[in-house]
């Protein structure tokens, strides 16, 4: 009888990338968080966050991204954008911010969930 050895595959650790981006501004933001996730794909499930991205941008993100989640778009001075994550965080995420709307407010929130989190400053 031969003995057969099961990988235990572990789920990859997920990501979440938020930037907003357009053809006519921030998409520096969103080009930083794709070669961002083109390094890290391998090792994590990468989801890019963005508000209202046209479809160009859209199929630009899903070559390079395992998911992506189409926000509506929201005033960043608004209660609602504050929590506009909120559905898709918890403990088991890193959620990765590139831009200058996300202030306190907003980072504090996605801390209070659980979620590991970085911010990428250019200043």
């Amino acid at each position: 009888m031969t003995e057969i050895n099961h990988e235990i595959k572990r789920a990859k650790s997920r990501i979440i990338l938020r930037a907003d981006g357009n053809s006519r501004i921030g998409l520096g933001h969103v080009t930083r968080l794709l070669a961002l996730a083109n390094m890290l794909r391998r090792d994590f499930e990468c989801v890019f966050a963005i508000q209202s991205p046209d479809q160009t941008l859209q199929d630009r993100i899903k070559e390079v991204c395992d998911g992506i989640i189409v926000l509506p778009p929201t005033d960043a001075e608004a209660n609602r954008f504050v929590h506009e994550l909120d559905a898709y965080t918890s403990k088991e995420e890193i959620v990765v911010l590139d831009g200058y709307t996300f202030g306190t407010a907003y980072q504090q929130n996605i801390k209070a969930r659980g979620a590991a989190l970085v911010c990428i400053e250019d200043i």
